[in-house]
């Protein structure tokens, strides 16, 4: 890794952070971060980790060949005290076969509980989409998400749970469906690295508490919370929207959290005609939107780009990252470099 030069999957564990410190990049705040990134792959390397190979987990699937898929389970049909004891011993088991032996995943789980806001919505989404229909406020639900999963390992996984009494079912939740992604906050579980499985601490020498599900031949890899926080949390929020009391916990700073609309979206002519010439899906994408002048490309850009960045080049001089645009059940990603005096974001290519 450069001295001067950070190569980032993703950057903080909410939306508002890195646009935080591309307003205010200067030195000390880019060695802070340095720093810290080298603590972690100090410790990464330590159980024989390569950051590099983590990166399919922390960033967003391509959504052709790779989605992100929820889990849904009944307390009403199982000991709730139980139920993710349950679900873990058994998921875990299930992803030491060797459909997921290469497997990188990051994982999430928590409670859809029929009293807090956005359940009604989760549940309106899940049944457009599932067989088994579920009914509004009959029940509260353990949830797992996955994130980078193929269709053949969610049906693997859906057939192994399919015949408990608890399992609900499996739904893609991958392109965009904001509303039901930003009630979705769940806690991390860790991040699966092929044998290893990487969770988050509060101290060093702790454990995590779902370390004792692990199957015998993966091996726990502790990170301390606040570089796990910062470099090993796959983002799967989209759209940012006004902070909602019941989550003040779990978003950081909802209220400031800052939209690409609040940025000038620099594209250049040429990059333009470069596009639509020879980025034949981009283009065709585009013009299922009616984007067919370089005027109506930027409106529809910059009006659709989601706040999930990653892929993130940071140093002293400037930024650049990656984010993208669902449309129609496809996904473009696009590529900017930030321009910190002008407060601009311009863009460098899309695929």
């Amino acid at each position: 890794m450069s001295m001067e030069k950070l190569k980032l999957h993703c950057f903080g564990n909410q939306w508002s952070v890195f646009y935080d410190v591309m307003k205010k990049c200067n030195l000390d705040i880019f060695y802070v971060i340095r720093n810290n990134f080298m603590e972690l792959e100090s410790k990464l390397n330590g159980y024989s980790v390569n950051y590099s190979d983590l990166k399919s987990a922390l960033i967003p699937p391509d959504g052709k060949k790779h989605f992100d898929f929820l889990f849904l389970y009944d307390y009403s049909k199982c000991d709730e005290c139980f139920l993710g004891e349950l679900v873990f011993e058994k998921l875990f088991h299930i992803l030491e076969n060797d459909n997921f032996k290469k497997t990188n995943t990051s994982i999430f789980s928590g409670d859809l509980l029929f009293d807090r806001a956005g359940y009604e919505e989760i549940i309106d989404y899940i049944n457009k989409y599932s067989i088994q229909k579920i009914k509004p406020y009959k029940s509260n639900y353990f949830v797992v998400l996955m994130s980078h999963l193929t269709k053949n390992q969610s049906k693997y996984i859906n057939d192994l749970f399919k015949d408990d009494r608890y399992y609900t079912c499996c739904v893609n939740i991958t392109f965009k469906n904001d509303l039901v992604k930003v009630n979705l906050l769940l806690p991390s579980v860790g991040l699966k690295n092929k044998d290893k499985f990487i969770m988050s601490i509060p101290e060093e020498g702790e454990e995590n508490l779902y370390s004792k599900f692990l199957p015998k031949k993966w091996k726990p890899v502790f990170v301390i919370d606040y570089l796990f926080d910062s470099f090993l949390k796959y983002n799967y929020q989209t759209n940012v929207y006004c902070g909602n009391e019941d989550f003040t916990n779990y978003i950081l700073n909802p209220d400031r959290a800052e939209n690409f609309t609040n940025y000038s979206l620099v594209v250049d002519e040429n990059k333009y005609n470069y596009l639509t010439s020879n980025k034949s899906h981009v283009s065709k994408i585009l013009c299922d939107v009616q984007a067919n002048d370089i005027d109506n490309f930027k409106n529809i850009v910059q009006t659709s780009l989601s706040n999930n960045i990653f892929n993130i080049i940071l140093d002293i001089y400037g930024s650049r990252f990656n984010t993208l645009i669902d449309v129609n059940n496809r996904r473009l990603f696009f590529s900017f470099e930030y321009i910190s005096e002008k407060k601009e974001i311009k863009l460098i290519t899309a695929y």
